[in-house]
């Protein structure tokens, strides 16, 4: 997750980036919840639901595409719906990608 690439004609490039922790920084600045988290990180969406999961109980609306990586997209649907997210209407498909909107459910 502290890398980025990109493919070019003459081969793929990799440079360290910067980030900020998401969750140590809503935590500083007494952030409780989002209303609205986009997740477009090409397959690392696994890696951040088991890094971060604190974010995904803080966010009101989601917006996730998923991929699927070794067959986890179910197990990342009932990560969701665990943290109170339904799905908000249809699933859209990009190839073998999900494109999902999830709402927080009333309590």
């Amino acid at each position: 997750m502290l890398t980025s690439s990109a493919v070019f004609a003459r081969g793929r490039v990799q440079e360290r980036v910067q980030y900020v922790d998401l969750e140590a920084y809503f935590e500083a600045q007494k952030i409780l919840q989002l209303d609205v988290l986009k997740i477009d990180i090409e397959g690392s969406e696994y890696d951040l639901i088991n890094t971060f999961p604190g974010l995904f109980q803080m966010a009101n609306i989601l917006f996730l595409e998923l991929h699927d990586v070794n067959g986890r997209r179910a197990q990342a649907r009932s990560f969701l719906e665990a943290c109170g997210l339904a799905q908000a209407g249809p699933t859209l498909r990009n190839g073998a990608d999900e494109l999902l909107a999830f709402r927080r459910q009333e309590l």
